[in-house]
């Protein structure tokens, strides 16, 4: 949980905090502002802290908007708009995005959609043309309709109906609010999406996809004029649209009685308790305080809700959030419980803790604390050009200036104690509350193959682009703005300790990682979940500090510091304002050599842990992996997965053991990055380091993983699964293996990108999945290479064979000159955006080092993917896919899979743990 708030997958936590210290005066950002005279805004953002850029164009067009019966439709259209326009054929905007590197996706919520691409700053001209293309002239027509249809029903069963606590969710989202146009999602109802129509499409993009209904940002490494002339080049002659229809203006109503829902989960192994408020839209004055009290109740270690209802055990998670929206927005509290505690209890407690703040209010040390939270997380979250064009579009939506990615801060700094009683008073009350409870049982989710589609019809006639951009082919790139590595420092103490300074100009922070050469892999097999539960354990006490107060030292002055386990490592990491740089350096050095790992912590969190896995075995996609890991891996380390078998032989004992263990300087590994050189932080590391003990590091061991013997499939029954989720794979190469970039250069001809084969074939071509994508490890050991992804059950089986089909496929057939030099460029273009955020960059770092890989290899990357021919991508595929002895997980519904998937390969029936 290093540097990171963990929240429940399915909820999202929106906040706006800023990186600077409190008594400084807001930043600005290098904004330029106009609008063309079709009505399109234009924000451009000018920042040279990488070479990349970011094209941001929302529409202010979202699941609000969606007409009676025509529920999803603005979500269904997200999906049309990779289809094709006038220039750019179906799948032409990722393949054009593949070949440079770029990131590039959409989203669409209650009131916007935004599309985005994030690229090497010297592409932008190509970014802007595509989405003024797209605009301009999209390709509208029944083929594309129809398959998007069964790609947005994949999408619904993978996202919502196969998973837990869906209808919980989607009670809190919409029944909590009176205003009509929230009470239905963005992913809309099945029945209306397959009733989608031809000529509603066409409606729907004539009405809305308008320049005057947009706003477009681009934010980066960007020469203003030049950015002007491409932007007035390819948008400016879009003809504007008549104006779209706006929602009804948000009344607040009063509620006069508690509204509670009480749902059956059939997926759901751990009962669950949301509580929603309706309150005043983001722009509101009050939403600023119920956001504040939000981050009291719920932002850090030091929160209210994780010391007295996580560390306490009364709930296995427990959080608040605010969702900002331009209508009535909503205020949540929610809680999973924890083993022995009733949902009536830990709904009450929640309750007690906003009574608390009532009757006493909010210390100005505490409200002090959570700002300062909020700013040193803002450095994080504008780190990359793509969460600097993001934030800007929001300021300018939320509030009509970019400038508010910086003021919004202001106005929670501005909150005081009275601010928050006052709204819990106004619109935290009973009467005001919905209350939705989740408990285990009840019957699954109907399957949507029963749900029939409307056929279209086809004689609906598609009238032609009212204008179409005069620049018919991709425009040339600009001059390329060279990427330059960081400087980095190595030096190896006395004791053995490996430290590595890393360099990072303009970022006013100091960020340490210490990392432990083991973790999972020196847990022995009968204790799985060893490491991580010490990981877990690390900060909750020392000689000197307890849990508390280590999380209140830190957090009062805007840090985070937390553990993790991972295959090869443990790992605790520490981030502080750079002005804090001796405290950052004086905690860690505390939680690392002096934790006491209290007994009264080890039976909450241990307790926490067999809680969490029966959530885990809740979900398709972990259970697949469950079942695929152990199965490719056997006794390795690899293999291991915590049970409840395990966690509960694991005395408080093994865990202070294991800790000691591991805690050896030889081949440890200290990561201090900053706005700094190794000489300035030299005498800190020594101090506070350097008298660590040379003790001798356990040696790992790795057992051999099991030899396969043929191919075979696992059906893991999950009754009720509207879908199955695939894993398939087996063992791969060994993490320094001299061909790792022939591998990841094959890897993405087959599945690792938006234009791989499988992506374009399953998902494009043949409608049979919402998402599905390759990969292959490299981590201390042996890697593993997988397809994973889902389809329905009525195309399961077919699913199945085209994904063999590709993996022969690549085997035998030689690549194409265009997908080798499609991915290769990809992968080239795409090196300065995956190390834009200084956490990436560290996290490869320490990849290379705890593989045995000097980090100059990292300055080799590029010439050896350029390198990569045709023929060692075909030799990577031979020895990185064993097609003959592959290992196929399936997690579904027995009942209806079983007879299809016996047709492909013997089929081992398994149930869930």
């Amino acid at each position: 949980m290093r540097k990171t708030i963990y929240l429940l997958a399915f909820l999202l936590l929106v906040f706006s905090p800023v990186a600077l210290a409190q008594d400084e005066a807001p930043p600005q950002l290098d904004v330029t502002q106009y609008e063309l005279e079709n009505g399109l805004k234009v924000i451009l953002v000018e920042d040279h802290s990488a070479p990349t850029v970011a094209v941001n164009l929302r529409y202010n067009v979202g699941g609000a908007n969606d007409a009676d019966g025509l529920t999803g439709f603005a979500h269904l259209f997200e999906h049309m708009m990779f289809q094709g326009s006038a220039h750019i054929t179906k799948g032409g905007h990722f393949e054009y995005l593949t070949e440079i590197g770029a990131d590039t996706n959409a989203y669409t919520s209650r009131d916007q959609t935004t599309y985005y691409e994030a690229l090497p700053s010297h592409y932008l001209p190509l970014a802007l043309w595509m989405e003024a293309d797209r605009m301009a002239s999209l390709d509208v027509n029944a083929e594309n309709l129809e398959n998007q249809r069964a790609v947005v029903l994949e999408e619904y069963q993978q996202s919502y109906s196969n998973q837990p606590y869906t209808g919980i969710n989607f009670a809190l989202l919409t029944e909590t609010f009176d205003y009509v146009p929230y009470q239905n999602l963005p992913i809309g109802r099945p029945e209306d999406i397959m009733s989608a129509s031809l000529a509603d499409v066409l409606a729907f993009h004539e009405t809305y996809y308008v320049p005057n209904n947009a706003t477009l940002i681009v934010a980066g490494d960007i020469d203003v004029e030049v950015a002007q002339d491409l932007i007035e080049e390819y948008f400016g002659a879009i003809p504007a649209g008549e104006t779209p229809p706006q929602l009804p203006v948000y009344e607040a109503s009063a509620r006069t009685e508690e509204r509670r829902v009480e749902l059956q989960d059939a997926f759901a192994n751990v009962p669950a308790v949301f509580i929603g408020y309706a309150i005043p839209p983001r722009e509101d004055p009050d939403y600023t305080a119920l956001e504040v009290l939000s981050l009291v109740l719920s932002f850090g270690n030091s929160s209210r809700f994780a010391l007295n209802l996580q560390d306490t055990g009364e709930a296995l998670f427990a959080g608040a959030f605010t969702d900002g929206n331009i209508g009535p927005s909503l205020f949540s509290i929610y809680a999973l419980p924890g083993a022995g505690v009733s949902l009536e209890e830990i709904e009450q407690a929640m309750y007690d803790e906003l009574a608390a703040i009532l009757e006493e209010g909010v210390p100005a040390e505490e409200l002090e604390k959570v700002i300062n939270l909020t700013r040193s997380s803002r450095i994080l979250s504008l780190e990359t050009a793509a969460d600097l064009a993001e934030s800007t579009q929001d300021a300018v939506f939320y509030f009509d200036d970019p400038q508010a990615v910086y003021t919004e801060i202001d106005r929670l700094s501005e909150v005081t104690s009275e601010d928050i009683q006052r709204v819990i008073t106004e619109y935290l009350t009973p009467e005001r509350r919905s209350v939705f409870t989740a408990t285990p049982g009840g019957d699954p989710p109907t399957a949507l193959e029963d749900i029939e589609a409307e056929p279209l019809d086809t004689d609906t006639e598609v009238p032609p682009p009212a204008f179409v951009l005069e620049q018919s082919e991709p425009p040339e790139p600009l001059p390329i703005t060279e990427f330059a590595l960081p400087n980095i420092t190595e030096k190896t103490l006395d004791n053995g300790l490996n430290v590595i300074v890393v360099e990072q100009p303009g970022l006013p922070v100091i960020s340490l990682d210490l990392y432990l050469p083991g973790g999972d892999s020196a847990t022995p097999a009968d204790l799985a979940g060893l490491a991580d539960l010490t990981a877990t354990l690390l900060p909750k006490g020392t000689d000197s500090r307890s849990a508390a107060e280590i999380a209140q030292t830190i957090e009062q002055v805007g840090g985070f510091i937390g553990a993790s386990s991972s295959r090869d490592s443990l790992t605790v990491g520490l981030l502080a304002l750079q002005e804090d740089s001796e405290l950052g350096f004086e905690l860690l050095s505390d939680v690392v050599f002096n934790p006491t790992f209290p007994e009264d912590n080890f039976a909450v969190e241990r307790d926490a842990y067999l809680s969490s896995i029966d959530l885990a075995l809740s979900e398709p996609d972990s259970i697949a992996s469950r079942t695929f890991f152990s199965t490719i891996y056997g006794t390795h380390p690899y293999g291991q997965n915590a049970d409840r078998d395990s966690l509960e032989m694991i005395s408080r004992e093994d865990v202070i053991d294991f800790y000691q263990s591991q805690l050896s300087p030889e081949g440890a590994l200290l990561f201090v990055v900053g706005d700094f050189t190794y000489d300035d932080v030299a005498a800190m590391v020594e101090q506070y380091f350097g008298e660590w003990p040379d003790t001798a590091a356990q040696p790992l061991t790795y057992e051999a993983p099991p030899v396969q013997t043929g191919q075979q499939i696992f059906l893991v029954n999950r009754p009720g699964s509207t879908q199955a989720q695939f894993a398939i794979g087996n063992v791969a190469l060994m993490g320094n293996n001299p061909d790792r970039q022939s591998a990841s250069v094959m890897n993405g001809v087959l599945g690792g990108t938006a234009a791989s084969r499988l992506f374009l074939t399953v998902r494009e071509e043949l409608g049979y999945t919402y998402g599905i994508y390759s990969g292959v490890s490299f981590p201390a050991d042996q890697g593993y290479f997988i397809v994973s992804g889902s389809a329905g059950n009525e195309t399961a089986a077919l699913a199945l064979e085209e994904i063999l089909n590709q993996l022969e496929v690549i085997r035998t057939d030689p690549v194409t000159d265009d997908e080798l030099n499609l991915v290769k460029s990809g992968l080239i273009g795409s090196f300065a955006l995956n190390l834009e955020t200084y956490q990436s960059f560290i996290d490869t770092l320490a990849s290379f080092k705890l593989r045995g890989l000097d980090i100059e290899e990292l300055s080799n990357y590029l010439g050896a993917v350029e390198a990569v021919d045709g023929t060692a991508v075909t030799a990577a595929a031979q020895e990185v896919i064993s097609l003959d002895d592959l290992v196929i997980v399936v997690v579904g519904d027995a009942d209806a899979l079983q007879a299809g998937l016996e047709e492909i390969a013997p089929v081992t029936l398994l149930e869930a743990e």
